[in-house]
């Protein structure tokens, strides 16, 4: 083939590839318009999975879609970001099933921690977001925190726990003891008006420190202790001197 016929045809190439841009441009405005004013698109029903204590009411009111609404009227992520506004959810997902289904996924959040203080019990996620206040606390795995004071926060409010020294251990206690796989073996965090930390486990036995040098240049015991200790017993760990016991007596 001669480098002339070779520079024809490339020529030829050069002034067809505008043309397939327009069509594929065509083809995809044509299915958009479709997609977006054919009623076999509309929205028939909108379900939500995950909502316990927020209800799917409230769930599809946030989200603003309605049925007989067109399924691409709406981007998955703004419909996200609003019902995200509801305090109790914590993650969110919105899945489009065609031709006309909408599927709201929720994940709620749930107490990590409740702090006990004179106004009633504050349930805390995991986050440090105060999901509610009570007159008992609801739910029992969640870790009591008692004689730490937090205020008055409102709900949706984020605990700060750099805000004191008292809210930095506990919150760094609950780190450690979740890292050694023992946080479900506690029970309640008291802090004494002397400055003490009290933890309270499952097993009924007592872990008493006065600083979070104390407690954590004693993981490796304290981690033994929560694991193989059995009898009602209260230990203090002290830096630089041996673990003193105490017997608990039992009313």
């Amino acid at each position: 083939m001669s480098n002339r016929t070779r520079r024809q045809r490339r020529r030829r190439r050069g002034r067809a590839l505008p043309w397939v841009f327009v069509l594929i441009a065509i083809v995809l405005i044509g299915a958009y318009v479709f997609m977006t004013r054919s009623p076999l698109f509309n929205i028939t029903s909108v379900t939500v999975e995950g909502a316990y204590k927020v209800t799917v009411s409230e769930v599809k009111e946030k989200s603003g879609i309605e049925p007989g609404q067109n399924l691409f009227s709406f981007h998955t992520s703004t419909v996200e970001k609003s019902i995200r506004e509801l305090i109790m959810i914590k993650s969110v997902v919105v899945e489009r099933i065609l031709p006309g289904r909408v599927r709201i996924v929720v994940a709620e959040r749930t107490p990590a921690v409740i702090f006990a203080t004179g106004s009633g019990y504050y349930s805390v996620d995991e986050e440090g977001i105060v999901i509610s206040l009570t007159s008992s606390p609801e739910n029992p795995a969640a870790v009591l925190i008692s004689g730490v004071d937090i205020g008055e926060p409102l709900i949706g409010e984020l605990i700060d726990y750099s805000s004191t020294a008292m809210l930095a251990t506990v919150r760094s206690v609950i780190a450690d003891l979740d890292k050694q796989g023992n946080l479900q073996m506690l029970s309640e965090i008291h802090v004494s008006s002397g400055g003490y930390y009290y933890l309270y486990t499952k097993k009924a036995n007592v872990i008493k420190f006065y600083s979070l040098s104390n407690f954590e240049n004693n993981l490796e015991f304290v981690d033994l202790f929560m694991n193989c200790e059995n009898r009602p017993i209260m230990v203090e760990v002290i830096e630089g001197t041996e673990p003193i016991y105490s017997n608990i007596e039992i009313y």
